[in-house]
């Protein structure tokens, strides 16, 4: 029996609240990475040991989604556990079309101390536990300068030894300083191997509209492939030739989305466990289409458990 690959997603799940159509709120846990990490496993099983690397306080809550996560098949062990912390929370409300708007306490998560007191050689050798380490500008956002540089610092260290996966996922609210933002994101190109970013990031953060020329300049700081989400018209993808070579990978289907929380997220689950497992770019894309088309469908970043086995 092939052995499983292995895992780590670096990040921060928070306790959500999304609306329902009776003006009340659903409580859930959720977080970029957190999300990619569940439908990891929900989409490939034992093919993959999923870890999750994050800080938790002590608090029942905590205790909580330590159990969430568990339930899922999610390996626990990494979570770091601050005294007298708890998580962070945010609440999602949706417009007819879909498009979420956040509103979000999380300034004292205890997330944000996830690699405080950690150093950057011994975290580097937990990386080369992995097969794929996986990690959003969410994650760098919400560290402080040191454990910023203790994580890069490691990747970098272990660089060659494993893949590096990234999503930009800018927030600007989350940066004080954009240029120290556009910093991070270059050290963070000179490291990763694949990078999933979306149209609008790539607006929002460096002023650029064409998928074409957004692509030239991940790869001009040295990531080897680059994955364009681009909405409801799907994804671009490079062909890996040598040459920038971009197609347009579509969804099977035209939709009118419910809620396009957590879809860029499953999107990546989808590609990145298809890469990890020997597919081609194209297959892989085609896959994280399909999952993606059905988060949208449903409320919230996860689906809930009575649709955990719906036919991705």
């Amino acid at each position: 029996m092939t052995e499983p690959k292995k895992v780590l997603c670096i990040g921060e799940c928070m306790v959500e609240f999304s609306s329902l159509t009776d003006g009340k709120f659903k409580r859930s846990f959720a977080g970029d990475t957190y999300n990619t990490a569940v439908y990891f496993k929900r989409l490939f099983g034992d093919a993959l040991t999923v870890s999750y690397w994050t800080a938790l306080g002590d608090d029942p809550l905590s205790d909580l989604m330590i159990e969430q996560m568990k339930s899922e098949g999610l390996q626990t062990a990494q979570i770091q556990r601050v005294h007298g912390g708890a998580p962070g929370l945010y609440l999602i409300e949706n417009d007819e079309a879909g498009e979420r708007f956040f509103q979000y306490w999380r300034s004292a998560s205890a997330a944000r101390q996830m690699l405080r007191g950690v150093d950057a050689a011994e975290f580097a050798k937990v990386c080369r536990e992995y097969d794929l380490i996986y990690l959003s500008g969410i994650t760098l956002a919400i560290l402080d300068g040191e454990q910023r540089q203790t994580l890069l610092g490691a990747l970098a260290q272990a660089k060659g030894e494993l893949l590096f996966a990234f999503d930009p996922n800018f927030r600007s609210k989350l940066w004080s300083d954009i240029e120290v933002c556009k910093d991070v994101m270059l050290q963070v190109a000179s490291l990763a191997d694949i990078v999933l970013t979306t149209m609008e990031d790539e607006w929002e953060l460096w002023g650029i509209r064409d998928a074409k020329a957004a692509l030239m300049r991940w790869k001009e700081c040295g990531v080897t492939e680059v994955v364009i989400k681009d909405g409801g018209h799907g994804c671009w993808i490079d062909q890996g030739n040598g040459t920038i070579d971009l197609q347009n990978v579509k969804p099977e289907r035209k939709l009118s989305p419910i809620d396009t929380t957590g879809a860029g997220d499953s999107f990546a689950s989808g590609y990145l466990g298809e890469r990890l497992l020997g597919k081609i770019v194209e297959e892989a894309a085609r896959t994280g289409n399909r999952i993606a088309s059905k988060v949208v469908m449903l409320q919230g970043a996860v689906i809930d458990e009575p649709h955990n086995n719906i036919a991705f």
